[in-house]
């Protein structure tokens, strides 16, 4: 029985691993027509431009703005993202891509951001590469970066 109970173990954290492997072959989705990519039907993953809107649960608020310039939003941003983990990995002046490894199995999570200087906000999207759930991580990140423009 303990010889069952380690292989399915075994098995297990190699599934997992894999998985993290996996993630690392991705990339951010970028923009599609200037605007964020939707998210999928997995609940890994949130965004402020997803269709539905405030009905849908991946629906997440933009970050509002105040009078920052785009260079020093951007140069925020990244200090933030650096701060809770991440790696800037692309920047223009309305579209700033990073991302995010987790320690145990080495899942890779993508963090894009656009501002839009018109109406003062940050579109965000964050979401997990790989899996069906993210157990509330992509949300909590975003909720760290909106507290930073409290």
């Amino acid at each position: 029985m303990l010889i069952i109970i380690a292989v399915l173990i075994a098995l297990f954290v190699l599934f997992f691993y894999m998985l993290g492997v996996q993630s690392k072959n991705g990339h951010p989705l970028g923009l599609k027509a200037g605007y964020l990519a939707q998210c999928g039907d997995k609940p890994n993953c949130v965004c402020s431009e997803q269709l539905g809107a405030q009905g849908d649960e991946r629906w997440i608020s933009p970050i509002p703005l105040k009078g920052n310039t785009p260079i020093e939003i951007w140069a925020q941003v990244s200090a933030k993202i650096t701060e809770l983990g991440g790696e800037v990995n692309q920047q223009t002046p309305d579209y700033l891509a990073a991302n995010f490894t987790s320690r145990v199995f080495g899942f890779v999570d993508d963090l894009e951001l656009r501002l839009d200087a018109e109406l003062k906000q940050i579109h965000v999207r964050s979401a997990s590469r790989v899996g069906h759930s993210d157990l509330g991580k992509n949300n909590q990140r975003v909720d760290a970066l909106s507290a930073m423009f409290q």
